[in-house]
């Protein structure tokens, strides 16, 4: 494994025939060098020898026409067409020459060619940048203004969002101040109430607002204050000082010399009265109601039997309790109340209490 440069294949066969041939050529004359001198060396031998010194010409003869045969085959390979190889050769080298200066205008004219298109191209963007006439103005405009008016949209949307937003906010705060509001109230109506004026100052005195955690704090009385002794008072339980004989004096006597308070003693005015005290009756509304009504006197009721017609049918019969009844209305309320009085007393029949008229008994019709 020999290494090889890289060729071309018909350079390197030309040069392995070139340099078959030249060793062929140098075989040749180094065997015709050893023929002449053989040949003369050997001019004074014996018969002995003589076949063996030509059989020896004979043999070098063929080997000479051999490989003068060979070297001609070899040479006409190397001939093509009847020229020489290395004519031919040049003339494809010249050839090659030929097209590569072909391939170099070529690739000079399409490199010439791809700078134009890229200009043209180039020119093309700026002319679709420009607008060639009013039209493509008007439709770009009216694209640039649907978005406008899209994001404007967007914008309305949020901003209504916002002011909504902004809007439960600010009723949330003002509610929350409101409660606060009452509650501060509460607390002042307290204070002044039932705080006195000095507790109250001491204590708006110690008040102090904390920017780190953004509370009020109340801080701690100082030591100085704490430890300071008050004044004894002069007499416990009173606001002026008294002396003792002063204090016994007003409790016994009933003058109005040492008294601080109470200098004055008024009786109070009874205001006159405006009601009665409640008596409960006897029996109740309803009860006395009912018996009223019971014992109310009711006129007599005349049946006559002449009068009423003799029932035909079920129809009819309903007719005759219809016309009875708007004939003696009065005495259908008579029985009415009559009947709602003894059930207050005794359980009522259904058979009665669903009859509406009186109806006679013991009467045969003739």
């Amino acid at each position: 494994n020999n290494p090889r440069v890289n060729e071309d294949p018909k350079d390197a066969l030309l040069r392995e025939f070139q340099s078959e041939i030249e060793k062929l050529k140098q075989q040749l004359i180094e065997k015709r060098r050893r023929k002449e001198n053989r040949l003369s060396g050997n001019i004074s031998d014996d018969q002995s020898t003589t076949p063996v010194s030509e059989t020896g010409p004979q043999i070098d003869t063929e080997a000479a026409e051999k490989l003068q045969a060979k070297i001609k085959a070899m040479e006409s390979k190397l001939l093509v067409g009847g020229k020489n190889i290395v004519d031919h050769t040049n003339q494809q080298q010249m050839e090659l020459e030929l097209k590569s200066k072909e391939l170099m205008t070529q690739k000079r004219r399409e490199r010439e060619m791809l700078q134009r298109l890229e200009e043209q191209e180039e020119t093309v963007l700026e002319i679709r940048e420009t607008f060639t006439s009013l039209q493509h103005e008007v439709e770009s405009k009216r694209r640039k203004l649907k978005k406008l008016v899209s994001k404007l949209q967007s914008i309305k949307t949020e901003t209504k969002d916002v002011m909504e937003a902004n809007g439960r906010e600010r009723r949330e705060l003002e509610n929350m101040q409101n409660e606060l509001m009452k509650e501060l109230k509460l607390k002042y109506l307290v204070i002044d109430n039932f705080i006195p004026i000095d507790e109250k100052n001491k204590l708006l005195s110690r008040i102090v607002f904390d920017e780190d955690e953004e509370n009020w704090k109340i801080m701690k009385t100082s030591s100085v204050d704490s430890n300071v002794c008050k004044r004894p008072n002069s007499c416990a339980g009173y606001r002026y000082p008294i002396s003792e004989f002063a204090r016994l004096a007003a409790e016994v006597s009933a003058g109005v010399r040492y008294r601080c308070e109470n200098i004055m003693d008024c009786e109070l005015e009874m205001s006159c009265r405006t009601t009665k005290d409640y008596t409960a009756p006897r029996l109740s509304p309803r009860v006395r109601a009912a018996l009223d009504n019971a014992l109310k006197r009711e006129d007599d009721i005349d049946v006559e039997i002449s009068t009423i017609p003799a029932p035909t049918s079920r129809r009819k019969g309903k007719e005759k309790e219809s016309n009875g009844n708007i004939l003696r209305p009065l005495t259908a309320l008579k029985i009415s109340n009559r009947s709602s009085s003894r059930n207050l007393y005794s359980r009522p029949d259904t058979a009665s209490a669903n009859q509406s008229f009186p109806q006679a008994r013991g009467l045969i019709r003739k």
